[in-house]
């Protein structure tokens, strides 16, 4: 089949300098130590031969081994499309960080939904400083460690029972 027509050779060989180091990329997925972009590689190159097998078997219909090992090839597309909306992939590559879509983990999900409610019960607690103390200019600064803490001007004038913890 790839001997007797030279353009399926070609696009065969084409496809094939594409792929990644399947085999290096694996093991380190099963090792642990895989990066989220390295697992995004080895997605693409796993559609790579999915997209390759299906060029092939459009010109198959031979009795050859080429033709035998394409009827044996495990269909990819359903574990594949799973992972197509798993995560954010371009989180994955350009920032190396895994980020699954939502109603892929459910317990992500919740902490997410947590993570938003109290960034608006913060809000709320911010407005409600501005309006106690008259002072539209507040707002939250990280200091270090030390998150979301209320930024005042000197000229405010603060209740005793807050603490300061860092001047200009």
């Amino acid at each position: 089949m790839l001997n007797s027509d030279r353009s399926v050779r070609e696009q065969f060989s084409a496809q094939m300098t594409k792929m990644p180091d399947l085999e290096r990329l694996i093991s380190r997925i099963h090792a642990g130590v895989c990066r989220p972009d390295d697992f995004v590689k080895v997605l693409e190159g796993f559609e790579q031969i999915e997209y390759t097998m299906s060029l092939l078997g459009a010109w198959g219909g031979g009795k050859g081994l080429v033709d035998r090992l394409l009827s044996s090839m495990p269909n990819l597309d359903e574990p594949l499309s799973y992972w197509k909306t798993a995560f954010d992939r371009m989180k994955a590559k350009n920032d190396r960080m895994f980020l699954p879509e939502r109603g892929i983990e459910e317990d992500f999900d919740e902490s997410q939904d947590r993570i938003a409610e109290i960034k608006k019960d913060l809000g709320k607690l911010l407005e409600k400083k501005k309006a106690e103390l008259k002072c539209k200019t507040l707002k939250f600064t990280d200091i270090g460690k030390e998150i979301f803490q209320i930024e005042a001007p000197k000229s405010t004038k603060v209740p005793s029972s807050w603490r300061q913890m860092s001047a200009t």
